[in-house]
C-alpha cells in the first residue's frame, strides 16, 4: 500500500494511467524511462514514465484515462486491450506511468498459473489469457 500511494503522489494531475504491476522480464529502470516534475524539472523517485510494461494486472486509471480507454475499444481493438493501452502509452495517446522501484502488487504467480493450458481450468474463467494474439 505504501509503494501505491508513493506512486499517486509523484503523477501529475493529467495522469491517464498508473501500472502497478509489472512482469519482471518487462520491468525497466533506467535513463531512457526517467520521468519528470513537470514544474521543477526533478527527477520522480517513485514512477517512471511507461515503457513495454505488458500487463493490465494490476493499474490504476484516472477519470480521463477511464475515457480514453473506452475511446480505444469503441474505436475497435486489433489486439487484447492489454496490447492496445500499451501502445496508446507509447504513441502519447496515454499519459502512463509505472513504479520506477518494483512493481507496486504482486500477482504471486497467479498469471502464470491461469495462462498455462495445464492449470487454467482450475483457476478461473477467462477468453483473454489463452487467447491467440490477432
Amino acid at each position: 500500500a505504501e509503494a501505491i500511494a508513493l506512486a499517486l503522489a509523484e503523477l501529475p494531475a493529467d495522469y491517464d494511467l498508473l501500472y502497478l504491476h509489472v512482469p519482471p522480464r518487462f520491468f525497466r529502470d533506467d535513463d531512457g524511462v526517467r520521468a519528470y516534475h513537470h514544474e521543477t524539472g526533478r527527477e520522480l523517485r517513485h514512477v517512471c514514465a511507461a515503457y513495454e510494461c505488458w500487463s493490465l494486472t494490476a493499474y490504476v486509471v484516472s477519470a480521463a484515462g477511464a475515457a480514453k480507454l473506452l475511446d480505444l475499444c469503441v474505436e475497435g481493438l486489433d489486439a487484447p486491450l492489454m496490447a492496445a493501452a500499451n501502445r496508446a502509452a507509447l504513441d502519447g495517446r496515454l499519459k502512463a506511468f509505472a513504479p520506477r522501484t518494483a512493481s507496486a502488487v504482486d500477482s504471486r504467480g497467479a498469471l502464470a498459473l491461469a495462462a498455462s493450458p495445464k492449470t487454467a481450468d482450475r483457476f478461473f474463467p477467462s477468453n483473454v489469457l489463452l487467447t491467440p494474439t490477432w
